[in-house]
């Protein structure tokens, strides 16, 4: 919502929120522009009959690593929301294992469902599709950083856990001795 209002603030938008009714009505409205978490996502697309769901222009998912996991329901639910077109965004498209970016390509309908391009395609496809920005490159657009130091007081199970870590690991560092730096 933020976001929207700093850059677009004329195009109208609902977020979708409220208890089940509210929703289901939400769901059904004409807007331009329709904010839904995930969690309510799959929550709601799984309630609805086929009829009921509506089609989609454009299908942005932000933070789209949520998806990462092919057989995962939110992945399976995303991939299912019926578009014309479809973007993800996200700051660490692969964490572990090439698979993760297949999921984001059967998405956008880049490859078919269930495709699993070999390495050189995959090159091929991130260099068509994906639209990488480096810190250097956006800096100038990034609000000045601010650091603010703050002290809290812990627990008192917080501080007798912290002593005892601490001085248990002092004895292991020291039985280790000249192994370590």
């Amino acid at each position: 919502q933020r976001e929207f209002k700093a850059w677009a603030e004329e195009l109208p938008l609902s977020v979708l929120e409220g208890d089940g009714p509210r929703r289901r009505m939400l769901w059904q409205m004409p807007v331009p522009v329709l904010l839904v978490n995930y969690e309510l996502l799959v929550r709601d697309w799984a309630d609805m009959l086929d009829d009921e769901k509506p089609k989609f222009d454009l299908v942005v998912l932000d933070e789209a690593q949520r998806i990462k996991n092919r057989d995962s329901c939110t992945s399976e639910t995303a991939r299912s929301v019926p578009r014309k077109r479809s973007w993800a965004l996200t700051g660490t498209p692969i964490e572990n294992r090439p698979e993760e970016m297949h999921t984001l390509f059967e998405y956008m309908t880049v490859i078919p469902k269930g495709g699993t391009p070999d390495l050189r395609q995959m090159q091929g496809l991130s260099r068509d599709y994906v639209l990488r920005r480096t810190k250097d490159l956006v800096m100038k657009d990034l609000p000045p950083r601010i650091d603010r130091e703050e002290y809290l007081e812990l627990t008192p199970a917080q501080k007798s856990a912290y002593s005892d870590a601490e001085q248990n690991g002092i004895v292991h560092l020291n039985e280790l001795g000249d192994q370590i730096s």
